[in-house]
């Protein structure tokens, strides 16, 4: 977001979304959830046309396997799991630094103006 950035304002900027309004963006842009706002709608739909849906469906089964095992203190985690979670979150990386600016700078907005609307 801030090329030009110290690595300090990269890392504070990146922190400025929640969780929250990352995962949902994510599950819009991975068709996992309805209730777009008609604000962002074609942002979305943009979006879905593009690279960043497979990122979008990584980082929500990552988000889900963080709170199973933050949460959920039964939950088996196989070592096998884990270095599949690890796989699957180094290629969500490799997928959103590898797409295109429009798609990276639309998939920014979108978090923006989720931020927003919460």
């Amino acid at each position: 977001m801030l090329p030009e950035g110290s690595d300090t304002q990269q890392l504070w900027v990146a922190r400025a979304f929640g969780h929250r309004e990352i995962k949902d963006s994510c599950s819009w842009v991975a068709g996992r959830e309805g209730g777009i706002r008609r604000q962002v709608k074609p942002i979305v739909d943009y979006l879905k046309s593009g690279p960043l849906v497979s990122v979008s469906d990584a980082f929500c089964d990552l988000q889900e396997a963080r709170h199973r095992a933050d949460y959920d203190h039964l939950a088996p985690f196989t070592k096998a799991t884990v270095v599949a979670h690890i796989e699957d979150a180094g290629r969500a990386m490799t997928e959103m630094t590898g797409a295109d600016p429009g798609h990276r700078h639309a998939f920014v907005t979108l978090l923006s103006l989720k931020c927003k609307m919460t």
